[in-house]
Order: structure tokens, then sequence, then C-alpha cells
């Protein structure tokens, strides 16, 4: 069904950045991070950053550093306003670096859409392990799907 002219603006107005941030000091800051957010230029109230780096990192140290050993650490994606995220990772002294991705409007509601989906309370918890599944290979991965494969063809 072809979008109409007013839904096509809007989504021009939107752009997707990835931010990738150095290692810190605490232990599980020790491999960096990554995030993926939805800007609008606009309205930068209404941009949201989604991190799927979240965890109860108050839980006790040998549990939670246990479970991540063993890919069975819980994780969530949280969303958080881009300046609110930037001023936390500002404040943990970690270096940022944010890429901002050429993507046709059609692909940022894609990737806008599935990163909606995964924050909502039904779908937003996941099992968190080093290699398979974690806060890189999510954003990866709702790029990669917002894209209809476009990092993957890439990668051959």
């Amino acid at each position: 069904m072809p979008m109409n002219s007013l839904v096509v603006a809007a989504l021009a107005a939107l752009s997707v950045d990835v931010y990738t941030m150095d290692q810190g000091a605490h232990p599980f800051e020790r491999f960096g991070h990554a995030a993926i957010c939805v800007v609008d230029e606009g309205r930068p109230d209404r941009s949201r950053c989604y991190n799927y780096g979240t965890t109860d990192f108050g839980s006790p140290p040998a549990e939670l550093g246990w479970r991540f050993l063993r890919g069975d650490a819980e994780f969530w994606v949280s969303v958080w306003p881009v300046d609110r995220m930037e001023a936390a990772y500002a404040r943990a002294d970690r270096t940022m670096w944010r890429q901002r991705l050429p993507l046709t409007p059609a692909e940022v509601d894609a990737i806008r859409a599935a990163l909606e989906h995964d924050a909502q309370p039904e779908h937003r918890r996941y099992r968190y392990h080093h290699f398979l599944d974690n806060c890189s290979t999510r954003v990866r991965d709702v790029v990669d799907a917002g894209t209809q494969g476009r990092l993957t063809r890439a990668a051959d």
C-alpha cells in the first residue's frame, strides 16, 4: 500500500543513529556497548534511544557474573531520551561514536517499528549471551531486518 505524502514527510524527518561506547571501568563495561536511536531533528524531545544492555547491576556481583558467563543473564531493552543517554555515558567518562545510517524513509520506519516492538513489556527481556545475543547483535539484527538484509548481503 503506498504511503501518503504526510507520512512520507514525517518519516523523512526521522533518522537512525547507532552509538558505540568505549569500554568503561566497571567489569561489565569492559566489552564496550552499543545503542540505537531514532532521531527526530524537528522534535528532539521525541527522539528515543534503545539500549539492549540493561540489567539489574545491583544484584550480587558473583551471581550476575556467573549468569553472564554462562549466557543466562536476563537483560532487557530500555528506552531513553538521546540527551539523557549521552549525558550518562559522558558522566561515566566513556567515549561515544555516533553513526547516522543512510536509510530510506521506509527503512527508518521498519527499524522504528521493530524497536518499539522490542521495547514493549512482553518483548523486552532476553537472555544475554556475550557472543551470540547482546547489545551489539540486537542492534545489528534490527538494522539488518529493517533494511531487508542489506547488512547480511554486504558481508558476503
